[in-house]
């Protein structure tokens, strides 16, 4: 039996990538991969705001506005399901204050003054 030396093996080796860069392999395809890969992370980003409304979110509840009066303390107006809700928020509680129709906000009814 004969051994064939390593040099004989790295020189069987070298025409074979000298043919892939050849073929236009090397640089260009790693960026072309790069590129489809990154544009499929984007596709997918679209795809969960578009179709998964919490990931987006465009739920059914939206906050209105804030006001905070303290520390930890704010009170909210969440928008849900056609009717505004005045919320009290603080102490690690939540506290219903007043309901109003969506309308009464929208239209200018809210009692506050607009300086």
């Amino acid at each position: 039996m004969t051994r064939a030396s390593p040099y004989a093996l790295a020189a069987l080796a070298v025409p074979a990538t000298a043919q892939a860069a050849g073929q236009g392999g090397g640089y260009g395809t790693l960026v072309l991969s790069l590129l489809v890969v990154l544009g499929v992370f984007v596709a997918l980003a679209w795809l969960a705001r578009r179709f998964l409304p919490a990931a987006g979110g465009r739920g059914a509840m939206r906050v209105v506005a804030s006001l905070s009066l303290g520390a930890r303390e704010r009170i909210v107006v969440v928008e849900l399901a056609g009717e505004r809700l005045v919320l009290g928020v603080g102490g690690g509680q939540v506290n219903l204050l007043a309901r109003l129709p969506a309308a009464a906000m929208a239209s200018g009814q809210n009692g506050g003054d607009k300086a």
